[in-house]
């Protein structure tokens, strides 16, 4: 897997969140948090946390007696998730490898994870990590995106930024949009020894309100500005620019109109 798309350092985190979250996170955050059915004494771990979007949907969402432990791999992500929603109630922010979980084995009444799985880079072995710390009879729950034609606005800006560059273009927002597949998408939990396992298609029409603060998520909240910023023939200024303009030709602007569609998958760890 390309190192750099992992990197979320300097403003990304800020950016991501602020301009990226209404776009692209909120709503599904919102969906997934409510299919969660927990008892006031439950625990909840969620892998890939981000800077805390899903967590604070969980929150809301969730018993207030509900722990929820939000870990993530990358340091500047959990910072930023701890200044913004360091003060969420029962909610510990830690830095956790997915794929090597430090948690004792059947210790969660859930595991969840937004939009993380396409990135991590053994899925299996993710999955088997999730199962391991479910209770038994515990819900494993994660999304991803379904396939860039399915989600115009940001195959929008993966043709636009591809234009600043003379081949070999950042391959950054393909790579969240990898894990489309919806009967592989099954197959993989089934094969991690889920049960009950259930994939569904979530869409929904994004209507946030400036085609400059997509463009500028798009851009400058993800690690593909880093290339931008090293590669590319004009600044991530001006490709932020050309990308609002398109997106305001495409999808509007105040509101913007976008459709997405996610992919909800789930299972259970057998009783």
């Amino acid at each position: 897997m390309n190192t750099t798309h992992t990197a979320f350092v300097g403003s990304i985190p800020e950016i991501y969140d602020r301009d990226l979250a209404p776009l692209l996170f909120e709503h599904f955050a919102d969906d997934l948090a409510g299919r969660l059915d927990i008892g006031p004494d439950g625990r909840v771990l969620e892998t890939a946390c981000g800077t805390g979007i899903l967590t604070s949907a969980l929150r809301a969402r969730l018993p207030a007696t509900v722990a929820i432990q939000a870990t993530d791999l990358n340091p500047p992500m959990l910072d930023h998730a701890r200044a913004v929603r360091g003060g969420l109630a029962g909610v510990e922010f830690s830095e956790a490898n997915a794929q090597d979980l430090k948690f004792s084995d059947s210790g969660f009444d859930a595991v969840v994870c937004q939009f993380g799985l396409m990135f991590f880079p053994d899925q299996p072995l993710a999955l088997g990590e999730a199962l391991r710390v479910l209770k038994p009879g515990g819900r494993f729950l994660t999304n991803t995106w379904g396939a860039l034609a399915e989600n115009p606005i940001v195959a929008l800006a993966g043709e636009v930024i591809a234009g600043f560059f003379d081949g070999d273009p950042p391959t950054f927002l393909a790579t969240p949009f990898g894990l489309s597949d919806r009967a592989a998408l099954g197959d993989l939990l089934g094969d991690a020894g889920f049960t009950e396992v259930e994939v569904v298609d979530v869409g929904h029409l994004s209507t946030p309100e400036s085609a400059a603060a997509i463009a500028r998520g798009l851009v400058c909240g993800n690690p593909g500005v880093l290339e931008i910023n090293d590669r590319a023939r004009a600044p991530a200024t001006e490709v932020t620019a050309a990308l609002a303009d398109a997106i305001r030709r495409e999808f509007g602007d105040g509101p913007v109109r976008a459709p997405l569609m996610s992919i909800l998958a789930s299972g259970r760890r057998p009783a």
